[in-house]
Protein backbone atom coordinates (compact mmCIF):
# COMPACT_ATOMS: atom_id res chain seq x y z
CA UNK A 1 0.00 0.00 0.00
CA UNK A 2 1.26 3.21 -0.66
CA UNK A 3 2.39 5.80 1.33
CA UNK A 4 -0.09 8.29 2.21
CA UNK A 5 2.54 10.96 3.25
CA UNK A 6 3.94 9.96 -0.48
CA UNK A 7 0.65 10.54 -2.42
CA UNK A 8 0.77 11.55 -5.71
CA UNK A 9 -2.50 13.27 -5.06
CA UNK A 10 -0.40 15.74 -1.83
CA UNK A 11 2.03 16.15 -4.15
CA UNK A 12 0.20 17.40 -6.75
CA UNK A 13 -1.83 19.39 -4.51
CA UNK A 14 1.34 20.97 -2.92
CA UNK A 15 2.59 21.44 -6.54
CA UNK A 16 -0.68 23.91 -7.26
CA UNK A 17 -0.70 25.46 -3.65
CA UNK A 18 2.90 26.50 -4.11
CA UNK A 19 2.79 27.55 -7.94
CA UNK A 20 -0.58 29.58 -7.05
CA UNK A 21 0.99 31.33 -3.82
CA UNK A 22 4.06 31.92 -6.32
CA UNK A 23 2.24 33.90 -8.67
CA UNK A 24 -0.08 35.57 -6.02
CA UNK A 25 3.19 37.07 -4.03
CA UNK A 26 5.07 38.02 -7.33
CA UNK A 27 1.98 39.67 -9.04
CA UNK A 28 1.47 41.73 -6.22
CA UNK A 29 4.97 42.57 -5.30
CA UNK A 30 5.84 43.53 -8.99
CA UNK A 31 2.51 45.54 -9.18
CA UNK A 32 3.32 47.36 -5.66
CA UNK A 33 6.85 48.22 -7.43
CA UNK A 34 5.54 49.22 -10.52
CA UNK A 35 3.55 52.16 -8.25
CA UNK A 36 5.84 52.55 -5.19
CA UNK A 37 6.14 55.98 -3.83
CA UNK A 38 8.21 56.60 -0.54
CA UNK A 39 6.71 58.78 2.19
CA UNK A 40 9.12 61.72 1.06
CA UNK A 41 7.64 61.69 -2.18
CA UNK A 42 4.12 61.53 -1.54
CA UNK A 43 4.13 64.56 1.40
CA UNK A 44 6.14 66.32 -1.29
CA UNK A 45 3.39 65.57 -4.32
CA UNK A 46 0.70 66.95 -1.70
CA UNK A 47 2.19 69.56 -0.84
CA UNK A 48 3.16 70.79 -4.16
CA UNK A 49 -0.60 69.66 -5.32
CA UNK A 50 -1.87 71.77 -2.34
CA UNK A 51 -0.27 75.08 -3.36
CA UNK A 52 -1.29 74.32 -6.67
CA UNK A 53 -4.79 74.19 -5.93
CA UNK A 54 -4.86 77.51 -4.28
CA UNK A 55 -3.05 79.36 -6.79
CA UNK A 56 -5.87 77.78 -9.40
CA UNK A 57 -8.52 78.64 -6.97
CA UNK A 58 -7.39 82.42 -6.00
CA UNK A 59 -6.62 83.07 -9.83
CA UNK A 60 -10.51 82.20 -10.91
CA UNK A 61 -11.60 84.27 -7.81
CA UNK A 62 -13.74 84.44 -5.68
CA UNK A 63 -17.37 84.18 -6.44
CA UNK A 64 -15.80 82.53 -9.69
CA UNK A 65 -15.17 84.09 -12.93
CA UNK A 66 -16.42 82.41 -15.80
CA UNK A 67 -13.75 84.16 -18.29
CA UNK A 68 -10.88 82.73 -16.09
CA UNK A 69 -12.25 79.55 -15.57
CA UNK A 70 -12.58 78.67 -19.18
CA UNK A 71 -8.84 80.56 -19.84
CA UNK A 72 -7.29 78.41 -17.23
CA UNK A 73 -9.47 75.40 -18.93
CA UNK A 74 -7.26 75.92 -21.85
CA UNK A 75 -4.37 76.90 -20.85
CA UNK A 76 -3.84 74.37 -18.51
CA UNK A 77 -5.69 71.06 -20.86
CA UNK A 78 -8.22 70.50 -18.02
CA UNK A 79 -11.93 70.54 -18.25
CA UNK A 80 -13.71 72.58 -15.09
CA UNK A 81 -16.43 72.18 -13.36
CA UNK A 82 -17.08 75.21 -10.43
CA UNK A 83 -20.23 75.32 -8.15
CA UNK A 84 -20.55 78.24 -6.06
CA UNK A 85 -24.12 79.42 -4.09
CA UNK A 86 -26.21 76.99 -6.41
CA UNK A 87 -24.63 78.25 -9.33
CA UNK A 88 -22.34 76.31 -11.66
CA UNK A 89 -19.53 76.71 -14.30
CA UNK A 90 -18.80 73.67 -16.58
CA UNK A 91 -16.16 73.79 -19.46
CA UNK A 92 -18.06 70.80 -21.23
CA UNK A 93 -21.89 70.04 -21.31
CA UNK A 94 -21.87 66.02 -20.34
CA UNK A 95 -19.42 66.80 -16.96
CA UNK A 96 -21.17 65.23 -13.78
CA UNK A 97 -22.11 67.40 -11.03
CA UNK A 98 -19.52 67.65 -8.27
CA UNK A 99 -22.37 65.88 -5.36
CA UNK A 100 -22.19 63.02 -8.16
CA UNK A 101 -18.70 62.38 -8.27
CA UNK A 102 -18.33 62.33 -4.48
CA UNK A 103 -20.29 59.33 -4.63
CA UNK A 104 -17.46 57.63 -6.67
CA UNK A 105 -14.33 55.65 -4.92
CA UNK A 106 -11.56 57.75 -4.39
CA UNK A 107 -8.44 55.00 -5.06
CA UNK A 108 -5.82 57.69 -4.51
CA UNK A 109 -7.17 59.94 -1.59
CA UNK A 110 -4.31 58.68 1.05
CA UNK A 111 -1.38 59.38 -1.24
CA UNK A 112 -2.11 62.57 -2.41
CA UNK A 113 -4.46 63.92 0.72
CA UNK A 114 -7.04 64.77 -2.01
CA UNK A 115 -10.09 62.69 -3.21
CA UNK A 116 -8.98 61.57 -6.79
CA UNK A 117 -11.35 59.03 -8.68
CA UNK A 118 -11.90 57.64 -12.26
CA UNK A 119 -15.01 59.18 -13.94
CA UNK A 120 -15.06 56.69 -17.39
CA UNK A 121 -11.84 57.06 -18.75
CA UNK A 122 -10.78 60.67 -17.10
CA UNK A 123 -9.10 61.21 -13.62
CA UNK A 124 -11.00 63.82 -11.47
CA UNK A 125 -10.06 65.81 -8.42
CA UNK A 126 -12.13 67.73 -5.55
CA UNK A 127 -10.97 70.60 -4.08
CA UNK A 128 -13.45 72.31 -1.61
CA UNK A 129 -12.45 76.54 -0.64
CA UNK A 130 -14.21 79.32 0.97
CA UNK A 131 -17.71 77.86 0.09
CA UNK A 132 -16.72 76.89 -3.44
CA UNK A 133 -16.05 73.09 -4.83
CA UNK A 134 -13.74 72.92 -7.90
CA UNK A 135 -13.74 69.84 -10.49
CA UNK A 136 -10.85 69.27 -12.11
CA UNK A 137 -10.81 66.26 -15.30
CA UNK A 138 -7.84 65.16 -17.18
CA UNK A 139 -8.21 64.81 -20.63
CA UNK A 140 -9.71 61.40 -22.14
CA UNK A 141 -8.10 58.54 -21.88
CA UNK A 142 -5.44 59.38 -19.19
CA UNK A 143 -3.47 56.51 -18.41
CA UNK A 144 -1.14 56.30 -15.14
CA UNK A 145 2.62 55.30 -16.13
CA UNK A 146 3.73 52.19 -14.57
CA UNK A 147 7.49 51.74 -13.99
CA UNK A 148 8.17 49.62 -16.81
CA UNK A 149 11.93 48.81 -15.36
CA UNK A 150 9.76 45.86 -13.40
CA UNK A 151 7.87 44.84 -15.88
CA UNK A 152 10.37 42.43 -17.25
CA UNK A 153 11.68 40.86 -13.96
CA UNK A 154 8.31 40.46 -13.31
CA UNK A 155 7.51 38.35 -16.17
CA UNK A 156 10.55 36.31 -16.50
CA UNK A 157 9.85 35.53 -12.82
CA UNK A 158 6.11 34.08 -13.49
CA UNK A 159 8.25 32.12 -16.39
CA UNK A 160 10.07 30.51 -14.51
CA UNK A 161 7.68 29.71 -11.47
CA UNK A 162 5.25 28.38 -14.61
CA UNK A 163 7.95 26.42 -16.37
CA UNK A 164 9.05 25.26 -12.86
CA UNK A 165 5.77 23.69 -11.96
CA UNK A 166 5.57 22.24 -15.17
CA UNK A 167 9.01 20.44 -14.71
CA UNK A 168 7.34 19.35 -11.56
CA UNK A 169 4.33 17.81 -12.71
CA UNK A 170 6.00 16.34 -15.96
CA UNK A 171 8.83 14.86 -12.73
CA UNK A 172 5.74 13.51 -10.66
CA UNK A 173 3.58 11.97 -13.83
CA UNK A 174 6.52 10.36 -15.83
CA UNK A 175 5.82 6.94 -14.04
CA UNK A 176 2.38 7.55 -16.05
CA UNK A 177 3.76 7.85 -19.50
CA UNK A 178 6.22 4.48 -18.49
CA UNK A 179 3.18 3.03 -17.58
CA UNK A 180 1.27 3.80 -20.58
CA UNK A 181 4.31 2.47 -22.49
CA UNK A 182 4.47 -1.05 -20.91
CA UNK A 183 0.35 -1.53 -21.21
CA UNK A 184 0.98 -0.64 -25.35
CA UNK A 185 3.64 -3.48 -25.30
CA UNK A 186 1.64 -5.57 -23.76
CA UNK A 187 -1.18 -5.18 -26.50
CA UNK A 188 1.20 -5.77 -29.50
CA UNK A 189 2.12 -9.05 -27.59
CA UNK A 190 5.43 -8.28 -25.80
CA UNK A 191 4.90 -9.95 -22.38
CA UNK A 192 8.47 -9.70 -21.12
CA UNK A 193 7.55 -6.05 -20.79
CA UNK A 194 8.69 -4.24 -17.22
CA UNK A 195 8.25 -0.87 -16.19
CA UNK A 196 10.33 1.12 -14.10
CA UNK A 197 9.13 1.86 -10.47
CA UNK A 198 9.85 5.07 -9.64
CA UNK A 199 8.93 6.27 -6.04
CA UNK A 200 6.60 4.98 -3.36
CA UNK A 201 3.65 6.79 -3.93
CA UNK A 202 0.17 5.46 -5.62
CA UNK A 203 2.13 5.64 -8.83
CA UNK A 204 5.10 3.58 -7.75
CA UNK A 205 2.26 1.15 -6.36
CA UNK A 206 0.99 0.96 -9.98
CA UNK A 207 3.76 0.40 -11.80
CA UNK A 208 5.47 -2.39 -9.25
CA UNK A 209 1.66 -4.36 -9.39
CA UNK A 210 1.50 -4.24 -13.16
CA UNK A 211 4.94 -5.52 -13.34
CA UNK A 212 3.65 -8.63 -10.93
CA UNK A 213 0.61 -8.68 -13.37
CA UNK A 214 2.55 -9.28 -16.62
CA UNK A 215 5.34 -11.45 -15.27
CA UNK A 216 2.17 -13.56 -14.12
CA UNK A 217 0.44 -13.93 -17.53
CA UNK A 218 3.69 -14.42 -18.82
CA UNK A 219 3.89 -16.97 -16.93
CA UNK A 220 0.41 -18.51 -17.42
CA UNK A 221 0.62 -17.91 -21.31
CA UNK A 222 4.31 -19.66 -21.61
CA UNK A 223 2.84 -22.86 -19.28
CA UNK A 224 -0.67 -23.02 -21.73
CA UNK A 225 1.84 -22.80 -24.64
CA UNK A 226 4.62 -25.65 -23.50
CA UNK A 227 0.67 -27.78 -22.79
CA UNK A 228 -0.32 -27.57 -25.73
CA UNK A 229 3.26 -28.15 -26.92
CA UNK A 230 3.88 -31.40 -25.10
CA UNK A 231 0.55 -32.31 -25.86
CA UNK A 232 0.77 -32.14 -29.63
CA UNK A 233 4.23 -34.00 -29.87
CA UNK A 234 2.69 -36.82 -27.35
CA UNK A 235 0.24 -37.56 -29.41
CA UNK A 236 2.17 -37.70 -32.76
CA UNK A 237 4.16 -41.04 -31.09
CA UNK A 238 0.51 -43.04 -30.42
CA UNK A 239 -0.47 -41.95 -33.75
CA UNK A 240 2.11 -43.10 -35.74
CA UNK A 241 1.90 -46.38 -34.24
CA UNK A 242 -2.01 -46.21 -34.64
CA UNK A 243 -1.15 -45.72 -38.36
CA UNK A 244 1.45 -48.64 -38.49
CA UNK A 245 -1.22 -51.06 -36.96
CA UNK A 246 -4.01 -49.68 -39.58
CA UNK A 247 -1.59 -50.45 -42.71
CA UNK A 248 -1.18 -53.96 -41.43
CA UNK A 249 -4.65 -54.63 -40.93
CA UNK A 250 -6.97 -57.00 -43.06
CA UNK A 251 -10.57 -56.97 -43.96
CA UNK A 252 -13.76 -54.46 -42.62
CA UNK A 253 -12.26 -51.85 -44.86
CA UNK A 254 -15.14 -49.29 -43.70
CA UNK A 255 -13.53 -50.01 -40.37
CA UNK A 256 -10.53 -48.50 -41.73
CA UNK A 257 -11.21 -45.39 -43.38
CA UNK A 258 -13.32 -44.72 -40.75
CA UNK A 259 -10.20 -44.70 -38.19
CA UNK A 260 -7.73 -43.91 -41.28
CA UNK A 261 -10.26 -40.08 -41.64
CA UNK A 262 -10.42 -40.04 -37.68
CA UNK A 263 -6.40 -40.31 -37.66
CA UNK A 264 -6.19 -37.35 -40.61
CA UNK A 265 -8.06 -35.32 -38.33
CA UNK A 266 -6.31 -35.74 -35.15
CA UNK A 267 -3.37 -34.80 -37.40
CA UNK A 268 -4.49 -31.87 -38.93
CA UNK A 269 -5.45 -30.81 -34.57
CA UNK A 270 -2.00 -31.37 -34.01
CA UNK A 271 -0.77 -29.46 -36.59
CA UNK A 272 -3.07 -26.57 -35.34
CA UNK A 273 -2.14 -26.76 -32.19
CA UNK A 274 1.56 -26.83 -32.63
CA UNK A 275 1.29 -23.69 -35.11
CA UNK A 276 -0.51 -21.78 -33.14
CA UNK A 277 1.38 -22.09 -30.25
CA UNK A 278 4.67 -21.12 -32.60
CA UNK A 279 2.78 -17.82 -33.22
CA UNK A 280 2.20 -17.02 -29.71
CA UNK A 281 6.37 -17.22 -29.29
CA UNK A 282 6.74 -14.59 -31.69
CA UNK A 283 7.62 -11.36 -30.59
CA UNK A 284 8.39 -9.67 -34.00
CA UNK A 285 5.95 -11.04 -36.32
CA UNK A 286 6.62 -12.88 -39.09
CA UNK A 287 9.14 -11.35 -42.30
CA UNK A 288 7.16 -10.27 -44.99
CA UNK A 289 8.12 -9.53 -48.98
CA UNK A 290 6.57 -7.79 -51.52
CA UNK A 291 3.75 -10.56 -52.87
CA UNK A 292 1.75 -11.09 -55.73
CA UNK A 293 -1.61 -10.99 -53.96
CA UNK A 294 -3.79 -11.87 -56.97
CA UNK A 295 -1.67 -14.40 -58.25
CA UNK A 296 -1.08 -16.11 -54.73
CA UNK A 297 -5.32 -16.74 -54.38
CA UNK A 298 -5.73 -17.63 -57.88
CA UNK A 299 -3.30 -20.56 -57.33
CA UNK A 300 -4.81 -21.60 -53.98
CA UNK A 301 -8.31 -21.22 -55.03
CA UNK A 302 -7.98 -24.09 -57.94
CA UNK A 303 -8.17 -26.85 -56.35
CA UNK A 304 -11.34 -26.06 -54.82
CA UNK A 305 -13.18 -24.62 -57.44
CA UNK A 306 -14.99 -28.12 -57.89
CA UNK A 307 -16.40 -28.13 -54.77
CA UNK A 308 -20.46 -27.05 -53.75
CA UNK A 309 -20.97 -24.74 -54.44
CA UNK A 310 -18.04 -23.58 -56.53
CA UNK A 311 -15.22 -20.28 -56.39
CA UNK A 312 -15.26 -17.32 -58.70
CA UNK A 313 -12.36 -14.74 -58.83
CA UNK A 314 -10.15 -13.06 -58.39
CA UNK A 315 -9.76 -10.77 -61.40
CA UNK A 316 -6.66 -10.89 -63.13
CA UNK A 317 -4.28 -7.95 -62.60
CA UNK A 318 -1.41 -7.78 -59.68
CA UNK A 319 -1.93 -6.67 -56.40
CA UNK A 320 1.11 -6.62 -54.39
CA UNK A 321 0.80 -6.05 -50.52
CA UNK A 322 3.49 -6.54 -47.70
CA UNK A 323 3.03 -10.39 -47.10
CA UNK A 324 4.76 -13.76 -45.60
CA UNK A 325 3.80 -16.34 -48.41
CA UNK A 326 3.39 -19.57 -46.03
CA UNK A 327 1.06 -17.60 -43.56
CA UNK A 328 -0.97 -16.16 -46.01
CA UNK A 329 -1.48 -19.27 -48.04
CA UNK A 330 -2.52 -20.97 -44.75
CA UNK A 331 -5.07 -18.12 -43.37
CA UNK A 332 -6.29 -17.55 -46.96
CA UNK A 333 -7.26 -21.31 -47.27
CA UNK A 334 -8.79 -21.40 -43.91
CA UNK A 335 -11.54 -19.05 -44.20
CA UNK A 336 -11.99 -20.13 -47.63
CA UNK A 337 -12.71 -23.75 -46.46
CA UNK A 338 -14.69 -22.48 -43.72
CA UNK A 339 -16.52 -20.92 -46.29
CA UNK A 340 -16.85 -23.92 -48.45
CA UNK A 341 -17.98 -25.68 -45.38
CA UNK A 342 -21.21 -23.38 -44.12
CA UNK A 343 -22.59 -22.20 -47.72
CA UNK A 344 -22.19 -25.46 -49.78
CA UNK A 345 -25.96 -25.26 -50.32
CA UNK A 346 -25.66 -21.71 -51.19
CA UNK A 347 -27.27 -20.84 -54.67
CA UNK A 348 -24.49 -18.76 -55.57
CA UNK A 349 -20.44 -19.55 -55.47
CA UNK A 350 -18.63 -18.24 -53.25
CA UNK A 351 -16.64 -15.12 -54.59
CA UNK A 352 -12.88 -13.80 -54.25
CA UNK A 353 -12.39 -10.43 -54.77
CA UNK A 354 -9.55 -7.65 -54.27
CA UNK A 355 -9.68 -4.32 -53.26
CA UNK A 356 -7.35 -1.69 -52.51
CA UNK A 357 -7.08 1.33 -50.62
CA UNK A 358 -4.34 4.05 -49.54
CA UNK A 359 -2.47 2.04 -47.05
CA UNK A 360 -3.92 -1.25 -47.47
CA UNK A 361 -4.90 -4.32 -49.96
CA UNK A 362 -8.20 -6.56 -49.01
CA UNK A 363 -8.08 -9.83 -50.23
CA UNK A 364 -12.13 -10.21 -49.72
CA UNK A 365 -14.22 -13.98 -49.38
CA UNK A 366 -17.54 -13.41 -49.87
CA UNK A 367 -19.89 -16.56 -49.34
CA UNK A 368 -23.76 -16.67 -50.07
CA UNK A 369 -24.83 -19.16 -47.32
CA UNK A 370 -27.21 -18.89 -44.14
CA UNK A 371 -24.93 -16.07 -42.42
CA UNK A 372 -23.73 -15.29 -38.87
CA UNK A 373 -25.57 -13.54 -36.20
CA UNK A 374 -23.65 -10.43 -34.91
CA UNK A 375 -23.25 -11.85 -31.64
CA UNK A 376 -21.33 -14.58 -33.06
CA UNK A 377 -18.65 -12.64 -35.46
CA UNK A 378 -15.64 -11.81 -33.07
CA UNK A 379 -16.40 -15.33 -31.42
CA UNK A 380 -15.47 -17.55 -34.02
CA UNK A 381 -12.11 -16.14 -33.83
CA UNK A 382 -11.61 -17.29 -30.50
CA UNK A 383 -9.86 -21.25 -30.56
CA UNK A 384 -12.22 -24.20 -30.65
CA UNK A 385 -15.24 -22.06 -30.47
CA UNK A 386 -17.89 -22.99 -33.12
CA UNK A 387 -21.47 -22.05 -34.23
CA UNK A 388 -22.73 -25.45 -33.97
CA UNK A 389 -22.78 -25.94 -30.52
CA UNK A 390 -23.58 -29.97 -31.18
CA UNK A 391 -19.86 -30.26 -32.60
CA UNK A 392 -20.94 -32.81 -35.08
CA UNK A 393 -18.99 -34.36 -37.11
CA UNK A 394 -20.76 -33.52 -39.91
CA UNK A 395 -19.78 -30.04 -39.86
CA UNK A 396 -16.20 -30.65 -39.39
CA UNK A 397 -13.28 -28.99 -38.00
CA UNK A 398 -12.06 -27.98 -34.20
CA UNK A 399 -13.37 -24.33 -34.21
CA UNK A 400 -8.99 -23.43 -34.86
CA UNK A 401 -8.93 -22.55 -38.35
CA UNK A 402 -10.18 -19.03 -38.31
CA UNK A 403 -8.35 -18.21 -34.92
CA UNK A 404 -5.45 -19.29 -36.82
CA UNK A 405 -5.95 -17.71 -40.10
CA UNK A 406 -6.32 -14.41 -37.60
CA UNK A 407 -2.93 -15.19 -35.69
CA UNK A 408 -1.31 -15.64 -38.81
CA UNK A 409 -2.67 -12.41 -40.39
CA UNK A 410 -1.86 -10.53 -37.09
CA UNK A 411 1.70 -11.77 -37.18
CA UNK A 412 2.61 -10.17 -40.68
CA UNK A 413 0.94 -6.63 -39.56
CA UNK A 414 -2.82 -7.30 -40.76
CA UNK A 415 -6.31 -8.79 -39.77
CA UNK A 416 -8.93 -10.86 -41.01
CA UNK A 417 -12.37 -9.00 -39.89
CA UNK A 418 -15.90 -10.89 -40.60
CA UNK A 419 -18.85 -8.63 -41.61
CA UNK A 420 -22.53 -10.28 -41.64
CA UNK A 421 -26.36 -10.82 -40.89
CA UNK A 422 -28.46 -13.98 -40.71
CA UNK A 423 -29.83 -14.87 -44.35
CA UNK A 424 -26.98 -12.98 -46.11
CA UNK A 425 -23.89 -14.68 -46.34
CA UNK A 426 -20.42 -13.84 -44.76
CA UNK A 427 -17.51 -11.42 -46.01
CA UNK A 428 -14.13 -12.11 -44.92
CA UNK A 429 -11.39 -9.62 -45.63
CA UNK A 430 -8.02 -10.61 -45.31
CA UNK A 431 -6.16 -6.95 -44.74
CA UNK A 432 -2.57 -6.64 -45.75
CA UNK A 433 0.05 -3.58 -45.10
CA UNK A 434 -0.09 -1.78 -49.29
CA UNK A 435 3.92 -2.55 -50.68
CA UNK A 436 6.43 0.03 -50.17
CA UNK A 437 6.89 1.40 -53.68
Amino acid sequence: MADPRRSVFVKLLAILLATGGAIAIVVSVGIGLATRRDPHSQRFAALNLGKYLRDITSELGTPPDEAAVRRLSNELDLEMRVEHGGRAISTEDDLPAIAELRQHRFKWRRRFGYPIGRYDDRLFLIYDRGGTSYAFFTPPNFIIDFREEYMIPVALLLAAILGGSWLAFRRVLSPLRDLSAGVAAMGQGKLEVDVPVKGKDELGALASSFNSMARRVQEMVASREQLLLDVSHELRSPMTRIKLALEMMEGDAAGRKSIADDLREMERLTSSLLDSARLYTLQDGLPTEDLDIGALATALAGPYRARAPGVTGPASGAVNAAANPEATATAFRNVLENALKYASDAARPIDITLETAADAVFLVVTDYGPGLPEAELERVFEPFYRVDKSRSKETGGFGLGLSLARRLMRAQGGDVTLTSGPGRGVRAELRFKRASA
